[in-house]
């Protein structure tokens, strides 16, 4: 979550109260000012996301219904121009001040970018795998965001990255691939289970790499730790369910068909870039860094142990259970540690991340543990108080953090 212009203006306020250059009731009236000139111009982002995105659909619907009639150097021609007009579009709004819809519109542009690679490939029949395709966008994309400082065009590169990495681990021709050697089968379930093991050290690689970005990158730091935290949050709610899912194979189920070379060489990475950025978190508290660090280790080491511990020969039901146990306490804390650090490192967007990912914990295990239990009415009337509770104390806790974080900052 980007360190908005608000949120720091509200910090310097409170300075200048404090050294006496304004009165407090001067910065409730810039506040609010700021307040109301910020609130119209998410609004407007939006509008224009959805504007472009519906003129980009509008425009493919015609071209797609008059495709036989027109020429391919009309097409890549059409296709160019749209390029051209979305960025031109962007650059001239936010050197105008519209700065949020200025990112809406490269973002739709950085988009359109990867329909022109699947039109070049339909047209001059490109024999390639489509992960290459998307890897190519994705080369192309991650440079202009950084050219741009654009947090949404980044945004959009590194979404294609988490999907790339998705479409490579079910081909068989990959060095990603996650499935079991020599299947013939279009699905394969492991590989499935062991893309959920492989989410734990890409979200922490991803949060991990967000601290290498400071200064002026500062707002891209923000979005790859949020990114890298739902990536990993994701992973170990789906972990969360392995006791039912470790038979999906029958006879051939169980944990030693966990693929665990390729989850091992992205551990190792993960683990290299929290040890290059170990020094950019806060010290104060040592223990909070400490913890955020350990939960993350830990994380990576539980990425390996379907897999390890299947081939050691524990591949049955019960070690799938105990696994499913250690997954959902090490979700519980490393929500509690969002929260808890999200308050101390002054990182709002954790807060939230972390009370979602306990509400959505408490939510499940209640529906996972006492489903098979309880007659279906009442799971319903017990399920709905369960999430009226749970919502309400959440957002109370949420709003009670908040301020103690604003306060903090005031201080």
């Amino acid at each position: 979550m980007a360190d908005t212009f608000a949120a720091r203006l509200a910090r310097e306020m409170a300075a200048w109260v404090r050294d006496g250059l304004i009165t407090e009731e001067q910065r409730a009236k810039i506040a609010a000012r700021y307040r109301e000139a910020g609130a119209p111009s998410r609004f407007l982002a939006i509008l224009s996301l959805v504007g472009g995105a519906l003129v980009a659909a509008g425009l493919a619907l015609v071209i797609a219904h008059n495709w036989d009639r027109l020429s391919d150097g009309t097409k890549i021609g059409g296709l160019v121009l749209l390029l051209a007009g979305f960025h031109a579009g962007g650059f001239e709004l936010r050197e105008r001040g519209y700065g949020r819809s200025g990112e809406a519109l490269l973002m739709v542009g950085g988009a359109l970018f990867l329909c022109g690679i699947a039109l070049v490939g339909q047209i001059y029949h490109l024999n390639s795998r489509p992960p290459n395709a998307v890897l190519l966008w994705i080369a192309a994309l991650l440079p202009i965001a950084y050219l741009l400082r654009s947090a949404p065009v980044l945004f959009l590169g590194l979404c294609g990255f988490l999907v790339w990495i998705g479409m490579e681990a079910f081909r068989s021709d990959s060095l990603l691939y996650l499935g079991r050697p020599h299947d013939a089968r279009r699905w394969d379930e492991y590989a499935f289970l062991s893309l959920l093991t492989l989410s734990l050290p890409l979200g922490a690689g991803l949060a991990a790499a967000g601290a290498l970005h400071g200064g002026t990158w500062r707002h891209f730091r923000r979005l790859f730790e949020s990114l890298g935290f739902l990536v990993m949050g994701a992973g170990l709610y789906s972990l969360g369910f392995l006791r039912h899912m470790n038979d999906w194979g029958g006879q051939e189920s169980g944990l030693g068909h966990f693929a665990l070379a390729p989850v091992a060489v992205f551990a190792v990475i993960a683990l290299g870039l929290m040890g290059a950025t170990w020094r950019r978190h806060p010290a104060d508290p040592p223990r909070t860094r400490a913890i955020h660090y350990g939960l993350m280790a830990v994380s990576l080491a539980l990425a390996l142990a379907p897999g390890v511990w299947g081939r050691l020969g524990f591949a049955g039901a019960d070690t799938a259970l105990n696994l499913t146990l250690v997954y959902w306490v090490l979700l519980l804390l490393f929500s509690l540690h969002l929260i808890s650090a999200g308050v101390r490192w002054e990182r709002p967007g954790w807060i939230s991340l972390g009370i979602l990912l306990v509400g959505l914990n408490i939510v499940t295990r209640y529906f996972d543990v006492l489903g098979s239990r309880l007659d279906q009415g009442l799971l319903y009337i017990m399920g709905g108080v369960l999430i009226l509770a749970v919502s309400l104390l959440l957002e109370r806790q949420r709003r009670k953090f908040m301020l103690q974080m604003t306060g903090r900052s005031d201080s």
